[in-house]
C-alpha cells in the first residue's frame, strides 16, 4: 500500500485530538504534508510543531499537486464549501461531522462527489468493530424482532471551544456535536428513517469556558429525538450539553429492545462494550449478571483505536479506489442524517412530526 499524502483544513481540537495523533501512528500508510487554518497564529504554531507545510491560502493548498487528499476539520458552517472545492480540485476528501448544516449544502457535496468520482468519506463512521458485530447479530435475529431503541449521548459541553455554542459559527448545537452520532448509528443499523419528531431547548443561558470566560449560548444544548421506521420500530434519542460529565468521559450508550432479548451498547466502557440479555438461548460462554438480569452474555470483540480506524479506512479506500457503500461512510447516508436533523429543528419549531424523504440502500 502506497503512502497517502494529505493536507488538513482546520487546526483545532478535533484535528489535534484525532488526526495529528493518528498520522503519527500510521506513517506506513499516510503522511500529513501540510495544514491550513484561517487563524494565522494557530496555523503557524501547528505547522512549526508538526514540521509540515503552512498553507496561508486555501487556493494554494488546492493547487498543490503533491496533496492527494484533504481532511476537513474546520467550523461546521465551512464544511460544505471546503469539501466541494476540494473535490472539484481533484482531491480525495474526509470530512468531519456534520458534513453540512442544511440539506441543500449536503446535496451540493453529493453532487460534487458523484461528478468528480473521488473518494469521499463522510463522518460519523459507524462501522466500528463492535457496531458491525451488533449489526450482524440483529440481522441474524439474535434478539428477535427489534421494536425500540433508547440512546443517549451527553456531557457538560465543549467548554474548551465556545464557538460550538455560537449559532453564527456552528449553526447547529448539540445535535451536530453529539446527537448526530446516535442518529447516524441507528440509520447504519436499521436503514432509512421514515419520520422524525423532536424538541430542542437552551437550558443553560450562561456558560463559562475552561478559560473562565462568560458567554451566552445561541444554539440548543438539550435535545430529544424520536425516529420511526416504516416497519413500526421507534427510537428515542437524548443529547445534551447539560450533564455533569467531562466530554472525554461522557454518557454514551444504547439499549436495543427485541422480543427475544436486549442488546446493551456502552461506547465508553471497554469491559462491557456489548452485552446481550438472552433468556431463550445461549449466546456465548461469557455469561454474566448485568443490569439486574442473570441471562446476560458479554460479547467478545476486537478492541481497536477508534481514531486510527477512521484514517485507516479512508487511506485503504483511496488505495483501492473503492467508494464507501451507501449504508457506510457515504455522502448518500449522511444526506439522510442531515435531513433528519433538519427535520428535528422543524419539528421542534412547529410541534409536529416531519416526514423524511431521502433514502439509501441498506
Amino acid at each position: 500500500m502506497r503512502i497517502l499524502k494529505c493536507a488538513l483544513a482546520g487546526c483545532g481540537d478535533i484535528a489535534r485530538g484525532r488526526y495529528f495523533y493518528s498520522f503519527e501512528r500510521m506513517k506506513d500508510k499516510t503522511e500529513l504534508i501540510g495544514v491550513y487554518d484561517t487563524d494565522s497564529e494557530r496555523l503557524h504554531k501547528t505547522a512549526e510543531e508538526l514540521r509540515v507545510k503552512e498553507y496561508t491560502d486555501w487556493k494554494e493548498l488546492l493547487q498543490d499537486k503533491e496533496v492527494e487528499a484533504v481532511i476537513v476539520t474546520s467550523y461546521h458552517t465551512t464544511h460544505a464549501r471546503l469539501v466541494t472545492e476540494a473535490l472539484n480540485a481533484g482531491k480525495h476528501v474526509l470530512c468531519e461531522k456534520p458534513v453540512a448544516t442544511n440539506l441543500k449544502d449536503a446535496l451540493m457535496i453529493k453532487e460534487a462527489a458523484d461528478k468528480t468520482n473521488k473518494i469521499f468519506m463522510a463522518l460519523p463512521n459507524d462501522a466500528y468493530t463492535h457496531i458491525r458485530e451488533v449489526k450482524k447479530m440483529i440481522g441474524q435475529g439474535l434478539i428477535g424482532n427489534v421494536c425500540a431503541v433508547d440512546g443517549v449521548f451527553a456531557h457538560q459541553g465543549p467548554l474548551h471551544a465556545p464557538w460550538f455554542f455560537d449559532k453564527s459559527v456552528a449553526e447547529w448545537g448539540v445535535l451536530a456535536d453529539l446527537g448526530i452520532y446516535p442518529i447516524s448509528m441507528l440509520t447504519y443499523l436499521f436503514g432509512p428513517v421514515d419520520e422524525v419528531y423532536g424538541k430542542t431547548n437552551i437550558m443553560q443561558r450562561e456558560r463559562t469556558s475552561l478559560k473562565g470566560e462568560k458567554f451566552n449560548p445561541t444554539v440548543e444544548d438539550n435535545a430529544v429525538v424520536v425516529m420511526s421506521w416504516k416497519d413500526g420500530k421507534m427510537a428515542s434519542i437524548r443529547a445534551n450539553w447539560c450533564t455533569a460529565a467531562d466530554k472525554d468521559l461522557c454518557v454514551w450508550e444504547f439499549r436495543i429492545y427485541g422480543d427475544k432479548g436486549i442488546i446493551y451498547i456502552n461506547m465508553n466502557d471497554s469491559e462491557h462494550r456489548v452485552i446481550v440479555y438472552s433468556p431463550y438461548q445461549k449466546v456465548s460462554d461469557s455469561k454474566i449478571t448485568y443490569a439486574g438480569f442473570k441471562d446476560c452474555y458479554k460479547i467478545q470483540v476486537d478492541m481497536s483505536d477508534l481514531n486510527i480506524d477512521i484514517l485507516e479506512e479512508f487511506a485503504e479506500a483511496v488505495d483501492k479506489n473503492q467508494k464507501f457503500p451507501e449504508d457506510g461512510c457515504s455522502i448518500t447516508r449522511q444526506v439522510h442524517v442531515v435531513e433528519i436533523i433538519e427535520g428535528v429543528y422543524a419539528s421542534s419549531e412547529k410541534g409536529n412530526a416531519v416526514k423524511i424523504h431521502s433514502t439509501f440502500r441498506h
